[in-house]
């Protein structure tokens, strides 16, 4: 119906370049932590999320107890995997506070592909919030598993187990604090 929003994912790239800016919008973006935010400007949207965490889940590594060792946690409060920051509990709560305080006629979600992140975020939205998704060069099958976990446990208001929630000795807008980590 026309009153249904739409909500799509696409890459960084597209949402730098193609994207016309609308206060009809409202933006998430997602960069990896040590990279610079998208190039284009809040202002221009309606409002704008902007989160930073990589592209990993357990789901692509081998269970969060194998060989590998555990998780860590950084001093910012991110849950590290060999120096990835994975999403969490935190990014899962603040995207659904987003998302229900939304008055915006259109959802667009970018992270550097398109094809993951993005695409767990949207396919959230549109299962769970009424959006209507709209598919571009990908279909969602690439989601994420470990943010479409953390989404529906924020949603059901499920706990967090230990590696899911992070840390909440800061607050943590902007690039992750690996640089420090490094020797």
């Amino acid at each position: 119906s026309l009153s249904q929003p739409t909500v799509r994912f696409i890459s960084q790239i597209d949402m730098e370049t193609k994207v016309e800016p609308s206060k009809e919008v409202d933006v998430i973006s997602i960069v990896d932590p040590d990279s610079p935010p998208a190039k284009f400007k809040d202002e221009d949207f309606k409002r704008v999320l902007r989160l930073y965490f990589d592209d990993i889940s357990e789901d692509y590594i081998g269970s969060i107890l194998d060989k590998r060792g555990m998780p860590d946690i950084d001093p910012r409060g991110n849950v590290l995997w060999h120096g990835f920051v994975m999403a969490d509990g935190h990014h899962a709560k603040e995207i659904l506070e987003f998302i229900r305080s939304s008055t915006a006629r259109h959802l667009i979600v970018h992270c550097h592909a398109g094809i993951s992140r993005s695409a767990a975020i949207a396919l959230f939205a549109a299962s769970n919030y009424n959006y209507k998704l709209l598919c571009g060069k990908y279909d969602a099958s690439g989601a994420n598993p470990r943010l479409l976990r953390l989404l529906k446990k924020a949603y059901d208001g499920t706990d967090f187990i230990s590696f899911e929630y992070g840390d909440d000795r800061q607050k943590r807008p902007g690039p992750s604090a690996l640089s420090l980590l490094t020797f």
